[in-house]
């Protein structure tokens, strides 16, 4: 069984309009073993989360629920 990671990541913008992006890292399990990936996902724009803050709550969030809505949501 693997352990439980409790890490929160972290938030940064990116591009001319301003979109924050939130960057984690997420076991995967595999059948030789565990693999850490990192992903990147898309958290919204400076209209709808205008503080760091709110954004960070948004990825915790994020990361607070099932790993299904975070799988289907990460940008490659």
């Amino acid at each position: 069984m693997v352990p439980n990671r409790y890490q929160r990541g972290y938030v940064f913008t990116r591009g001319k309009s301003k979109v924050w992006y939130g960057m984690f890292r997420e076991d995967i399990r595999a059948a030789e073993g565990t693999e850490r990936r990192q992903r990147m996902i898309r958290l919204g724009t400076f209209s709808e989360l205008p503080t760091k803050n709110s954004a960070r709550n948004k990825l915790a969030e994020i990361l607070g629920s099932s790993t299904e809505k975070v799988e289907m949501s990460f940008l490659d």
